[in-house]
């Protein structure tokens, strides 16, 4: 990943804004069975690892440059507020009014 921010760097833009991913096991086509309800938190694993070792290379990166080149908005921990998880039952997903 690093090699890759550093690529991106080398076309000259100053300022990188770069995600990570969100809790893949929480999308639409992947709670359609439950009705929307549940999320798979075991095969989210998968995402927090990548956002880890994003956030490790943007760390690493921007030390390196002494500068803060790219900015890493957190989506993963986001993505559960949206879904308002009760925190007493972290797999189910409260209902959210569509008005």
């Amino acid at each position: 990943m690093f090699l890759n921010l550093k690529r991106v760097n080398s076309l000259g833009i100053n300022k990188i804004g770069i995600t990570g991913i969100q809790p893949i096991r929480c999308s639409p086509r992947n709670t359609a069975t439950s009705s929307f309800k549940n999320c798979d938190s075991a095969q989210n694993k998968l995402s927090k690892s990548h956002n880890e070792m994003l956030k490790q290379s943007v760390m690493a990166f921007n030390y390196a440059a002494a500068a803060p080149v790219f900015i890493r908005p957190i989506l993963y921990n986001a993505f559960f507020l949206a879904l308002q998880i009760d925190q007493n039952n972290p797999h189910q997903v409260k209902t959210v009014s569509k008005l």
